[in-house]
Formats: C-alpha cells, sequence, structure tokens
C-alpha cells in the first residue's frame, strides 16, 4: 500500500521516514521529492508498504505524530502505485507540458 506524509520537515531524511514506518512493518520503499531546481525537499513523502494490514497499523499510529518538530498528516495516497516508487521526484511529464508553440484561445 501506498501511504502520503505530509507536513514533513525540511530537515526530515528519508532514511528517518523509513525508520519511523518500519517500526510497525516490512517499508518497501520510501520518498521525500525535492524540488527540480533548488534541490528543496517539498515537505511531503511516500512510503510503500508490502502489507495492508501493517499500512493501516502503521497510518493509524503516525497520523497527527510528532516528528523533528512538525504534526505530521499521514494516510492512504490516492493514487496507488505498484510496487516501487518512480527514482525522479514527482513531476509533470514533458508529454503532459504544453507545446511551446501551443497557442492559447482567446474568448
Amino acid at each position: 500500500m501506498r501511504i502520503y506524509v505530509d507536513n514533513l520537515a525540511y530537515v526530515t531524511t528519508e532514511q528517518e521516514l523509513r525508520n519511523a514506518f518500519a517500526a510497525h512493518g516490512a517499508v518497501d520503499d520510501c520518498r521525500i521529492p525535492q524540488n527540480l531546481k533548488t534541490g528543496i525537499v517539498q515537505g511531503f513523502g511516500y512510503v510503500v508498504m508490502k502489507l495492508d494490514a501493517e499500512a493501516n497499523k502503521a497510518i493509524a499510529a503516525l497520523n497527527d505524530s510528532i516528528m523533528d518538530g512538525k504534526k505530521l498528516a499521514v494516510r492512504k495516497s490516492c493514487q496507488q502505485g505498484r510496487g516501487r516508487l518512480p527514482a525522479t521526484p514527482l513531476s509533470r511529464t514533458a508529454s503532459a507540458r504544453r507545446p511551446a508553440n501551443a497557442r492559447r484561445k482567446l474568448i
């Protein structure tokens, strides 16, 4: 199950997030996306856990808990990934961008 973790402190590392969830079950993957231009973390992350029961237990235990001085918001991710998260930070793909020569319609 893929879990969304919001309101992470900017100093929180992927290893710290992984350790927090590993106390409740097996963690398959953990990512904290960074801004592509600045390299600064964006304040949220994703954790993939192998078993749904363990994931639900981790969500219940870690939601509204304090990590690095900030209150976490933990919930099941809306977008269900399959297995591992992408290696690159989540961003708009080139195909989703408007072509440079595209014109807006004026109404």
